[in-house]
């Protein structure tokens, strides 16, 4: 999820910045502009409130957690964690077939998937509305029956109109990050994956007191780890199971100047969400489909505020996504992964999620 921030007396800066800017000198007009600037910049984060939350300044926060790497990974490791139950299971999904024959013979992996999100939150202080794009390329290898072990690499692109302060922020970023899937034993599956970002920022904001806008770039470093303990069980056609995991992110957003002259020092932003949560499938003669629901609840939350101290509203820690998902085996050893996904119960926020996958198996 991404959440936009901005302190509840951001608006009476917005009105006292407008008619300075009409009424008194242009050295005063000057400082109420860094006054509204305080309010008004912002900058992608590492962290999800969901999102992964981050302030450049004590104004808006838009975060991210690596989301079309990780939409990515999710439905990878869901074709890695299947167990295949019996011999006389029919080969039909790739999360049941990337099983065969795994006990006695090593398996290479290369797939590629595409992610898309629409992203809004219609709070009157934050209220914003974008999308999020990222394609993903990865390997992978099964050194023993047990463990897998692979890597992928992500481009994403974050563009958002800021309604509440006309401005408008892109952010592209490049991930890389290492995974690998254990197979316990029973039911019971493991899989993890730490990722390193570098982000280009660009934003404007606050047309109404500058011609065309006040304009800044800055770039950022983003950390992630993602752990989940997943269990897995067959009863004929069906496939139950459930997680429980979690997601951690840090990110330093580089310090800056921005057109107007202003400086902002760099600032460090860092979220812990709990994920939890069941899921069902239907075995079927070309695949499979199935349902997921996850409890999400941010149980750490941290950002730098400047000036210290600044309101804002308050943060809404937990919310549910349900995500539909449809596996077919499109050849013998090519596999194609759809999922839907959109999360609720976070106040304002909007956000939906689709994504596909290609797999090839060698």
């Amino acid at each position: 999820m991404i959440r936009l921030r901005l302190p509840y007396c951001a608006s009476a800066y917005i009105v006292v910045a407008l008619v300075s800017a009409c009424l008194i000198s242009p050295e005063a007009a000057a400082r109420e502009l860094r006054d509204y600037s305080q309010f008004t910049q912002f900058s992608p984060a590492a962290a999800q409130t969901l999102s992964p939350g981050t302030e450049l300044t004590a104004g808006a926060t838009v975060g991210q957690t690596s989301k079309p790497l990780l939409a990515a990974l999710q439905q990878r490791f869901y074709s890695l964690e299947g167990r295949r139950p019996s011999p006389a299971t029919p080969f039909a999904s790739f999360r049941l077939a990337a099983a065969e024959d795994a006990a006695v013979q090593p398996s290479s992996n290369v797939w590629v998937a595409g992610s898309q999100t629409w992203l809004k939150d219609s709070a009157a202080l934050v209220n914003y509305a974008g999308d999020q794009t990222g394609v993903t390329v990865g390997a992978d290898h099964k050194f023993w029956p047990n463990l897998v072990l692979g890597v992928a690499v992500t481009h994403e692109n974050l563009d958002i109109s800021t309604y509440f302060n006309g401005g408008r922020l892109e952010s592209n970023g490049t991930t890389v990050a290492p995974y690998v899937v254990w197979t316990i034993g029973g039911p019971f599956s493991f899989d993890a994956t730490a990722g390193y970002t570098r982000a280009d920022i660009d934003q404007t904001y606050a047309p109404a007191l500058v011609v065309g806008g006040v304009h800044a770039s800055t770039h950022s470093h983003r950390g992630m780890f993602a752990g989940n303990l997943n269990y897995t069980s067959f009863v004929d056609d069906w496939i139950l199971g459930g997680k429980v995991g979690t997601l951690l992110v840090a990110e330093r957003v580089g310090s800056f100047t921005d057109s107007a002259g202003f400086s902002y020092e760099h600032q460090t932003n860092t979220l812990g969400q709990l994920q939890v949560g069941p899921n069902v499938s239907r075995i079927a003669s070309w695949g499979s489909y199935g349902v997921s629901a996850a409890y999400l609840y941010d149980y750490n939350h941290l950002e730098t505020v400047s000036p210290p101290g600044g309101a804002r509203p308050p943060i809404d820690r937990d919310g549910v996504q349900l995500t539909g998902n449809l596996n077919a085996t499109v050849s013998k050893g090519v596999a194609l992964n759809l999922t839907l996904s959109r999360e609720f119960l976070r106040d304002n926020v909007h956000n939906t999620n689709v994504a596909a996958m290609l797999a090839i198996s060698f």
